[in-house]
């Protein structure tokens, strides 16, 4: 099998996935399995090369990706379950090692606290899962605050700040689109469509031009984009217009967003807490009326103007330790969860390909250093 490797790319082209693999596994960034064939499928296609990958499926098949794995010394690793692996991975040395990357970058790029962002997708429902506590008379047991619907519609919304304290317009992604529905959101906002108003690797290059709108990324001024892995953030398109664009993307460990993410740690719980009582208003001065998605981005849009302040945005990086950098902004209390495993998410090697389609990770354990060194610059920067 390895023969047919080298029949479908050149030894530069397999040269050019690997790097590719050491960028994506360098930035805290990991690939499926799936998500793999998909990488080489897209690979292939962007570059006209022949070959007998599963056009319906858009990927490379199981043998070629293990004959792949192999030569390029691949392994495979099953993540924890998510509640245990939020525990365990905020340890010392997965912390130790996301700063060390994001020290190399700032000294390598010098960037500053303008150019240092954030981004996460989060989501929006026309029925919030929290609504404000009502005044009552005392006895009175049972207490009505009507609802707009029993279920739900589910509107994602990419939220961006930096450190500096400045907040890019939102990003919406609707089941549907309908121009009405971004009446009323903040100025600069865009939204884009997907039948299941989820970010998708489509909507991300979408969501990256609208990114590149609004911090101007250049050869000369560089940016730092700080995100979690999610499989639409580490496609090939992706990664070639941030190299292009000069945005280098840096990964958050698995499960530790929660502690390292500026966004999780002080604009969310603001932002989820604005929009409950922003839904509950209009309720209140619409009596009998319901809430769809053709209201969503203009009470959301009011909730984010509320929260979206530099100082909150500031604070949440200092807090991280992310800017100002600050390595030891963690202490013994903080890591305690995690004493029972001081170590990393444990890589299984593995010269047979597993036939579930779990979501094991495919990490490089011995690419070469020059690869992993070449791939912090982006490719347009010699041009």
């Amino acid at each position: 099998m390895q023969g047919s490797i080298k029949k479908t790319f050149s030894t530069g082209q397999i040269e050019e996935l690997k790097q590719y693999i050491a960028d994506i596994d360098r930035r805290a960034f990991g690939l499926t399995k799936s998500q793999y064939g998909r990488l080489c499928f897209d690979f292939a296609e962007s570059k006209g090369i022949t070959h007998k990958f599963n056009k319906e499926k858009r990927a490379a098949g199981r043998d070629f990706i293990e004959a792949f794995m192999k030569e390029s010394k691949l392994t495979l690793r099953k993540p924890e379950a998510t509640s245990v692996a939020r525990l365990m991975a905020f340890n010392k040395i997965n912390v130790g090692k996301f700063f060390d990357v994001l020290k190399d970058l700032r000294n390598a790029h010098f960037f500053q606290a303008a150019n240092i962002y954030n981004a996460d997708e989060t989501g929006f429902s026309t029925v919030p899962t929290r609504t404000p506590k009502v005044i009552s008379p005392i006895g009175n047991r049972r207490v009505i605050k009507l609802k707009s619907a029993e279920r739900g519609t589910t509107v994602t919304s990419v939220c961006t700040i930096s450190a500096a304290g400045n907040f890019v317009p939102l990003f919406f992604i609707f089941p549907r689109m309908n121009p009405s529905f971004m009446v009323g959101a903040p100025p600069g906002s865009e939204g884009v469509a997907h039948e299941s108003g989820w970010m998708t690797a489509e909507k991300f290059i979408n969501y990256l031009h609208h990114f590149a709108k609004f911090a101007h990324p250049r050869k000369d001024n560089p940016v730092l984009m700080i995100m979690d892995n999610h499989a639409s953030h580490v496609t090939l398109e992706a990664i070639q217009y941030c190299r292009d664009n000069f945005i280098f993307l840096l990964g958050l460990p698995a499960h530790t967003s929660h502690k390292l993410q500026p966004l999780d740690v002080a604009f969310y719980s603001p932002l989820k807490n604005a929009y409950n009582s922003c839904w509950d208003d209009f309720m209140v001065n619409n009596p009998g009326c319901t809430i769809s998605i053709r209201e969503l981005a203009s009470i959301a849009g009011k909730a984010y103007l509320q929260v979206a302040n530099a100082r909150t945005a500031i604070k949440a990086f200092e807090a991280t330790g992310i800017e100002p950098f600050n390595q030891a902004i963690f202490n013994e209390e903080d890591f305690a969860p995690a004493q029972t495993t001081d170590m990393p998410i444990e890589t299984v090697e593995s010269d047979a390909f597993p036939t579930s389609d779990g979501p094991q990770v495919i990490r490089s354990t011995d690419i070469p250093s020059e690869l992993v060194e070449n791939v912090t610059v982006p490719t347009s920067a010699d041009s």
